[in-house]
């Protein structure tokens, strides 16, 4: 039985990867997807380190611990995923699920976590209106929000530095999944221009697929994330890189244009909140 320590979430981790990486072995593609979701497991437990250490109010060592279990196992699921779309990159899955399922399987009867591992790549009303998350406790609905938003924001940024550092990595697996198209989804549009996270139902291709990753600014959870955004000036330098990605630099440029005025209407605000 797997506990909620960071020890065992290792030694889970690495079982599934070589078992993952057994079963492409004949897949190039397939290799480079294992170790971009290796390099991001490992990228998305420092962030979450550097998150908890940036808080001006600290968390408690088992608390810390719980929430770091939950950065390291969130992508779990996409060892079970690789293999099957080693078989059909075309058909979707959701890798969130395949992690609720595997932490299941190895005996973890944290409803916390496990729900908000399973939720951890949808909206935040995608969680709130699950009738399960609706079932747990106000105890364990708080518990599960907290790991739920600290997984995501790791996450995202995590993946956005991975684009910076390593386009051709992310852009030669994306391409396999997400294949260029001449047009951009209207409904992907509408959601970047209401400050929506993306609704990826409506993603014809590549592009978006970029568009969405960049509307990801719009459900960052934490004020010492947006903090963290700026330390790294993540925000230029991923719309930089998507300019070299994408044709429409106008496009482009009204995006950017939206995604500051928002980072810094958010960041005032949660400023504010944590003053008051």
């Amino acid at each position: 039985m797997i506990a909620e320590n960071l020890t065992s979430a290792l030694d889970l981790l690495n079982k599934k990867i070589k078992t993952a990486s057994e079963q492409i072995k004949y897949y190039t593609w397939c290799e480079a997807f294992v170790q971009e979701k290796v390099k991001h497991t490992m990228d998305v437990l420092a962030v979450a380190q550097e998150l908890l250490s940036m808080r001006k109010v600290p968390f408690s060592n088992e608390q810390a611990e719980r929430l770091l279990f939950g950065a390291l196992m969130h992508d779990i699921g996409r060892f079970r995923e690789i293999p099957l779309l080693a078989q059909n990159p075309a058909v979707k899955h959701d890798h969130g699920k395949y992690s609720e399922e595997i932490l299941r399987e190895e005996g973890l009867t944290d409803e916390a976590m496990l729900m908000a591992l399973c939720h951890h790549g949808h909206r935040t009303q995608d969680l709130e209106t699950d009738p399960r998350f609706r079932k747990l406790s106000s105890q364990e609905q708080a518990d599960c929000r907290q790991i739920f938003e600290l997984v995501q924001d790791a996450d995202k940024i995590a993946n956005w530095q991975l684009y910076i550092d390593n386009p051709a990595m992310v852009n030669h697996i994306n391409l396999v999944k997400h294949p260029r198209t001449k047009e951009v989804s209207k409904e992907i549009l509408e959601n970047f221009k209401n400050n929506e996270i993306a609704d990826y139902r409506f993603a014809k291709g590549f592009e978006d697929y970029l568009i969405g990753s960049l509307s990801w600014i719009f459900e960052i959870h934490w004020l010492v994330s947006y903090q963290l955004l700026q330390k790294r000036n993540l925000l230029d330098r991923i719309f930089f890189q998507a300019g070299k990605d994408m044709n429409d630099s106008l496009l482009l440029m009204n995006l950017q244009r939206m995604a500051q005025t928002y980072l810094d209407t958010k960041l005032e605000e949660l400023i504010q909140k944590e003053a008051s």
